[in-house]
């Protein structure tokens, strides 16, 4: 028996121990709910990375000039002509070099210059201008969807991004509450085994009762434990959006009341913007693809002919010349270059029409998730005046001798669990609202 209650008594000081072992090594911040959010939108690593897709992508659709492509060539050669009957033996070093600049897909410029450097004529070279009126940036359609597309993305990440945050210090408050509540359950079975253990002494308890509690006293333990881990990793989901530099991150807890008062002015929120039209970032995708179609279908007509216009001019003769060149080819006719993008139009406008109803069917299913999110809160609320009413009334059966501190203690947490549910529910409706207004932001 002796050895028993031993090993009951230092299962007591190993829960002991645990309790005050620090939850985080890290230099801890204290942040708001608005302090997240604004962190977020500020440094969020996904932002900055959707803002410089946006100047790229804008960069190269504002792209006129097509200097990238220029080259400069510098040619030599030695050439030895050997003696005949009627010549003598020649030899020379000719140095060549060019310059080819196409400063747009239309207009460009080239020229070149040749010496013989043993020898003492003059250097010979040639400028010359090209245009080809039906010459163009093929490409011009695919520039401006992906430019496009990174701007629906930059907005839906600007929206998005600070929309998460805000969720993901909800979460980190409900697990700090959460790890609250199982630490004073936890120091609650400390003292009901406590308490337990006395009562055998005395002979007023059994060994199995006394069992149970250290049973009890177990579970307490292991939910402290769960309890961190949860924690741990509802940190980590918000690193994820705000990054790591500020250490061990604490959200400031917000009352039920005035995640409350949160919640109307989302309503207010929601409201305004329901005044536009939902839309998601798929469905503004497929649009601007179906678009950027039709932009290619009118650069690709039936018949592209290829000419170019020339101009030149000697440098030493100042001699100029000009000429027309007109190829034709089967390459030419783009009949089925046109079918094709006729079909992927057909396609792009299927793929709109079931983006639109998966929007339709998201919106149902929003309307209904907010609709029994605002019956869950209700039943909390209920729920929670109820735990208040049994507290106070403990508390005065305890003034009468009637309960003991154990019993309102066990009311207490009662009513500290009705608050997590009831913040949970209220969490949940915000965030379902929070939901639906992204979708009416987008537009």
């Amino acid at each position: 028996m002796i050895v028993k209650k031993a090993s009951a008594w230092m299962m007591v000081l190993l829960c002991a121990s645990s309790v005050s072992a620090p939850l985080s090594m890290y230099a801890e911040t204290v942040m708001t709910i608005d302090d997240v959010i604004a962190y977020a939108a500020e440094y969020n690593r996904d932002i900055k990375a959707a803002i410089r897709s946006v100047e790229d992508s804008l960069e190269s659709l504002k792209e006129v000039f097509t200097l990238d492509d220029s080259s400069i060539s510098l040619d030599s050669g030695y050439t030895y002509t050997a003696a005949t009957s009627t010549t003598d033996a020649s030899h020379g070093f000719t140095l060549v070099s060019s310059l080819s600049v196409p400063i747009v897909p239309q207009l460009s410029l080239s020229a070149g210059i040749s010496k013989d450097l043993l020898s003492d004529t003059s250097a010979s070279g040639t400028a010359q201008i090209t245009f080809s009126p039906f010459a163009g940036k093929t490409t011009e359609w695919k520039d401006w969807e992906t430019y496009r597309k990174a701007e629906i993305h930059l907005t839906q990440t600007q929206i998005g991004v600070p929309l998460g945050a805000e969720v993901a210090a909800l979460d980190v408050i409900r697990g700090q509450m959460g790890l609250s509540y199982a630490l004073e359950s936890l120091e609650l079975e400390e003292q009901k085994y406590d308490i337990a253990g006395k009562r055998y002494e005395l002979a007023d308890m059994t060994y199995t009762e006394l069992q149970d509690a250290g049973s009890d006293l177990s579970t307490a333990r292991q939910s402290y434990y769960d309890a961190q881990k949860s924690l741990l990793s509802l940190k980590k989901a918000i690193y994820q959006i705000i990054g790591p530099d500020l250490g061990d991150i604490t959200v400031h807890e917000v009352t039920a009341e005035e995640l409350v008062a949160m919640i109307e002015t989302r309503d207010r929120e929601l409201k305004l913007a329901q005044d536009g039209a939902a839309t998601t970032g798929t469905l503004l995708n497929r649009a601007v693809e179906l678009e950027s179609l039709n932009r290619q279908l009118k650069k690709t007509p039936v018949y592209k002919p290829d000419i170019s216009i020339s101009a030149s001019i000697t440098y030493t003769t100042v001699k100029a010349g000009g000429s027309l060149s007109f190829s034709l080819s089967p390459n030419q006719f783009q009949t089925e270059e046109r079918a094709d993008i006729l079909a992927d139009i057909a396609d792009k406008e299927s793929d709109l029409r079931l983006e639109q109803a998966n929007l339709d069917l998201e919106l149902r299913m929003l309307g209904q998730n907010i609709s029994v999110a605002r019956e869950a809160l209700q039943v909390s609320l209920n729920d929670y005046a109820n735990a208040q009413s049994l507290v106070e009334e403990t508390q005065v059966l305890l003034d009468q001798g009637q309960r003991t501190t154990v019993e309102l203690r066990e009311s207490e947490l009662a009513l500290f669990t009705s608050q997590i549910q009831l913040f949970t529910a209220a969490a949940e409706l915000y965030e379902n609202l929070g939901d639906l207004l992204l979708l009416y932001r987008l537009s």
